[in-house]
């Protein structure tokens, strides 16, 4: 295949990619701009439970403790993201 080919498919794609995250950036800015306090309360509280479970695992600690605090953050997300889920849902928040 021709060299330049390869740069211009490769422009094409990093194009495409940006416009991409661009548009995920400004849907994601106009949902948020349309919850309300509480919503992004817990919006914010998801976020940094995720974190934390992130960062959890920097810590020295031993296998058994990094195992159960890993355990006690995932299961603290999902309750959330399944009380927030339902609550939204209920309220004729989704889609």
């Amino acid at each position: 295949m021709i060299p330049g080919m390869w740069k211009v498919r490769l422009d094409a794609a990093l194009s495409a990619a940006a416009r991409d995250v661009g548009d995920m950036t400004r849907q994601a800015r106009v949902f948020i701009a349309s919850l309300d306090t509480a919503e992004r309360l817990v919006l914010i509280g998801l976020a940094l439970i995720g974190a934390l479970y992130l960062l959890l695992d920097q810590f020295d600690a031993d296998k058994d403790t990094k195992l159960a605090n890993g355990r006690f953050v995932g299961i603290l997300f999902a309750l959330t993201a399944i009380a927030t889920g339902l609550g939204w849902a209920i309220s004729g928040r989704s889609a």
